[in-house]
């Protein structure tokens, strides 16, 4: 008798399951190196792609701020009166110059005329004192009059030149009360509300006696806080 049956049927089995193993391992090895199979089973993700640009950023920033003007003026007269009349809108644009508030100006009239009468007297005058003083210049040559006189004659001719110029100040000043009874704007801007009425008194020099108010318009201020850290990252 021969014992090969025994022994073929203890090496079937195994060999079956190496063979199994085998096609299953070629089968995952023929799903891993197939494109396709990777391709369905994960798919590759989607991405944008934009060029890179170099370029020099200026920092930006919001706040709140107010807005000023540069030049803000309190419109006050410079001579006393009533106010006969106001000469703009409220709330308009007026040029340097314009005449926004008129004052009555009839008691300034006459105060000039009183002191032109002033400076023409003060000059008949100084004219009559020269003529005595070159008079007396010619009798003290002479001899015909003592030098008190002359001296006399003398300071009264240079008194006259003196009374001319005072009279001459007076009708400049009155001159110029005259022209400020037309209250003009000082600058170009915004001219508010007018802060009286025509028939209403108003006084020189005095600070309650504001007209209105005018505000330039061609460039202003803007006033806004920040915190040190903003502060540093705009002026580093």
């Amino acid at each position: 008798m021969t014992t090969r049956l025994p022994i073929l049927s203890n090496l079937r089995y195994p060999a079956i399951f190496a063979t199994i193993s085998i096609a299953l391992l070629s089968m995952l090895l023929a799903g891993c190196d197939d494109p396709q199979a990777q391709a369905n089973a994960n798919p590759p993700p989607t991405v944008s792609v934009a060029p890179v640009l170099v370029k020099r950023v200026t920092p930006l920033g919001e706040f709140n701020g107010r807005v000023e003007a540069i030049d803000a003026v309190e419109l006050r007269p410079r001579v006393s009166g009533y106010i006969e009349s106001i000469n703009y809108t409220e709330g308009e644009e007026v040029e340097k110059g314009a005449v926004l508030f008129t004052i009555d100006d009839r008691s300034y009239r006459a105060e000039l005329s009183r002191a032109e009468a002033e400076l023409a007297r003060a000059r008949t005058q100084a004219a009559l004192a020269r003529s005595e003083a070159e008079r007396d210049r010619v009798l003290i040559e002479k001899r015909a009059i003592s030098t008190e006189e002359f001296e006399q004659s003398t300071a009264a001719a240079e008194r006259a030149l003196a009374d001319i110029q005072a009279a001459q100040a007076a009708v400049d000043q009155a001159r110029l009360n005259l022209e400020w009874t037309r209250v003009r704007s000082p600058i170009k801007g915004r001219a508010g509300r007018a802060l009286v009425t025509p028939g209403n008194l108003v006084t020189a020099n005095d600070a309650r006696s504001v007209l209105t108010t005018l505000v330039s318009l061609d460039k202003v201020y803007v006033y806004f806080d920040a915190d040190e850290s903003t502060f540093l990252r705009f002026v580093g």
